[in-house]
């Protein structure tokens, strides 16, 4: 069997989609608060940003393997005790959005939905553990959904090569994001709102 080397790329794919929660970068189409009418958010694309972003981690990737250890400001705790938490993930406007002819199509202050448009794949966070290795791959097969596992610990380049798995280093931006605190955890879509599932192994 071919091993699959962990990718960064995906990783800052991820991230990229994953950003879009909070953020109307992300949105095609608005539909303003008591109102039935959408509106498309015209800012400047950040495509080519983000592909010279990923361009530069690879060859990163290709000079130094390290950059796949985990570096958190904040790592998680391990988990005491089963808990499960949900918290919405709406967003409000922080600036008028306008359009080419400079007129107001997103009022500064409006609320977004971010999940009304957009379908967060499964986040399975763990450290470095066999025990929470094993403990992930089994969870992983409950999910019909895209599932992603991530390190709060150690290095995803020496996981993924021992395991034969694809997995990802945490980063401190997911960390603030997803609000995680304690791991193993898993972060997932409910409705809309995101769920943070706390596992006690």
């Amino acid at each position: 069997m071919k091993k699959t080397a962990p990718s960064i790329i995906i990783l800052l794919i991820l991230f990229a989609t994953a950003s879009g929660l909070f953020t109307t970068h992300a949105l095609a189409l608005v539909t303003l608060t008591g109102s039935d009418r959408s509106y498309p958010v015209i800012e400047k694309s950040n495509h080519k940003e983000m592909l010279k972003k990923i361009r530069e981690e690879a060859e990163k990737v290709k000079k130094d393997p390290q950059v796949y250890t985990v570096t958190l400001k904040k790592p998680p705790k391990i988990a005491e005790k089963e808990s499960i938490r949900r918290f919405a993930t709406t967003y409000v406007q922080p600036y008028d959005i306008v359009n080419q002819k400079g007129k107001i199509i997103i009022p500064k202050g409006t609320k977004i939905e971010p999940l009304k448009y957009f379908k967060l794949p499964v986040l399975i966070v763990i450290d470095d553990d066999p025990a929470d290795i094993q403990w992930a791959l089994k969870k992983r097969e409950e999910f019909e959904e895209k599932v992603f596992i991530l390190l709060s610990r150690g290095s995803a380049w020496d996981v993924a090569k021992k395991y034969n798995i694809r997995v990802y280093h945490l980063d401190d931006r997911f960390v603030d994001r997803f609000q995680i605190e304690r791991v193993p955890c898993i972060i997932r879509q409910v409705g809309l709102q995101l769920e943070v599932h706390e596992f006690s192994l």
